[in-house]
């Protein structure tokens, strides 16, 4: 009995690693694809490496409703700060009590934001170095960044210097 939950194991270990080297050999694809076409001349393509391929998540900055409750939370600190330190605006409670209840509204939105959050996928880079003749002919070596969509479509390369 554990042989077969070993033999189950070590076949869906196997399985998960083939289709992540999958992946890898399907971005490499399109990333040489995306560069046969837009090379000087694509015919003096020259691989010479390509790193890991790194998975880049969401992060909580990023989500809109976060945002917007933080940039309410600051503000209205900020507005209540403000009333503390002129003292005439202090006097003038209601208001105080006012932007306290929008900073403490911030507070928790932010809170539930921060609860709730699941990191997803955002894309994947890979950085290439490859020869290739640039637009006076000289075969140069380049090192470049791309981004690939979940699909593992090229939508982002930029020359690292």
């Amino acid at each position: 009995m554990k042989t077969i939950y070993v033999l189950a194991l070590l076949i869906s270990f196997c399985s998960c690693n083939s289709k992540r080297k999958n992946e890898v050999e399907i971005s490499k694809d399109n990333i040489t694809a995306y560069l046969k076409n837009s090379l000087n001349d694509p015919s003096s393509y020259q691989p010479i490496s390509f790193s890991k391929m790194d998975t880049v998540l969401t992060q909580l900055e990023d989500d809109n409703k976060y945002y917007s409750y933080k940039e309410l939370t600051d503000t209205n600190m900020f507005i209540t700060n403000d009333m503390i330190r002129n003292f005439q605006l202090y006097k003038k409670r209601k208001k105080v009590k006012y932007y306290d209840s929008l900073y403490n509204a911030g507070i928790k939105g932010v809170d539930s934001c921060k609860k709730a959050f699941k990191p997803k996928l955002n894309y994947y880079a890979i950085v290439h170095s490859y020869r290739a003749k640039n637009g006076f002919g000289a075969l140069t070596i380049y090192n470049t960044l791309f981004h690939l969509k979940s699909n593992l479509s090229v939508f982002y390369a930029k020359e690292e210097k």
